[in-house]
């Protein structure tokens, strides 16, 4: 079988060494497209408020979408989901790379890059399987769910919190930062398979 495997952004890969040097904030980001259904904006929001009213985590937590562009969203208990917007990639690496937990939902088989690049940076990330998509064995740092409700994300948000730690080192012998052309590798394969 002959196959791509998702690689990081070289841009982004540019500036893995900021994990090292950032202290990790508080922080949790969301990959917020209010107009993109597959991304499941309205089942963010609503884990985001169900896991505030079920938790309560302490007011130094603050939350972050990205991606695209909507106004800030108020959530429970006076918190609010700031809109962050789209990023540069140098501004959206330095936010990884101080941020502590993801979420990125997609509806789709699609891998969906943004799982993986805040897996890369550290990220305690919450995102869902999918038919026969499981990101779960690409990092120890995706935590993949396999029934998708307000509850059971708002459980893996919090669960994630509970993991923050203000340094956190990241894998950099990971095969996903290795740029490599892989347009080389499937040629060969299927030279191989031609011969």
């Amino acid at each position: 079988m002959v196959a791509f495997d998702p690689k990081l952004n070289e841009t982004l890969l540019s500036y893995l060494h900021l994990t090292d040097k950032i202290k990790r904030k508080k922080r949790v980001i969301i990959y917020g497209r209010p107009n993109v259904a597959r991304n499941s904006f309205l089942m963010i929001v609503e884990a985001l408020n169900k896991m505030i009213e079920k938790y309560n985590p302490d007011s130094e937590w603050e939350y972050l979408s990205i991606g695209g562009n909507h106004k800030s969203i108020k959530l429970k208990n006076g918190n609010t989901l700031v809109a962050g917007g789209k990023l540069t990639l140098e501004k959206y690496a330095e936010i990884l790379a101080e941020s502590s937990v993801g979420v990125s939902l997609m509806c789709s088989p699609h891998p969906s890059y943004p799982p993986l690049e805040m897996a890369a940076f550290g990220v305690q990330t919450v995102t869902n399987s999918f038919l026969c998509k499981d990101l779960s064995s690409f990092s120890e740092n995706i935590h993949s769910l396999d029934i998708v409700n307000f509850d059971t994300v708002a459980d893996a948000i919090y669960a994630a919190m509970q993991q923050y730690v203000e340094r956190k080192p990241v894998n950099k012998e990971s095969e996903y930062l290795n740029l490599e052309n892989q347009f080389v590798r499937v040629g060969e394969s299927v030279k191989k398979i031609i011969d």
